[in-house]
């Protein structure tokens, strides 16, 4: 049985190798989390359940069509004043309105 060192982001971490083991099985996740390093003020983050990152906005893929060629569902059972009401903003016109609106309040 040998000790070897490796490093990961800049910290020594030991890792137990053994190399009578016939099966040579990597568990990459357990290795990761094994030597991961957390610094003091990053494990009380962890703890306190405080986010590790500055999130900024999700990220969407917006449906672009041409005027009037967006698909529409409906059921059947539907009233047409009904559909033409609720259907008035698409998923990229009303982006668009929120845009222009957060630009317009400031």
């Amino acid at each position: 049985m040998t000790l070897g060192a490796r490093r990961h982001r800049g910290e020594p971490a030991l890792e137990d190798t053994n190399s009578n083991n016939a099966e040579d099985v990597v568990d990459e996740i357990k290795q990761y989390l094994d030597a991961r390093y957390l610094s003091p003020p990053e494990a009380c983050w962890t703890i306190f359940k405080y986010e590790m990152q500055n999130k900024s906005h999700h990220v969407h893929r917006l449906p672009v069509h041409e005027e009037g060629g967006q698909m529409v569902h409906y059921s059947t059972s539907a009233r047409i004043e009904d559909l033409l009401e609720f259907n008035q903003f698409t998923m990229l016109t009303a982006v668009f309105s929120c845009v222009d609106w957060s630009l317009q309040t400031g």
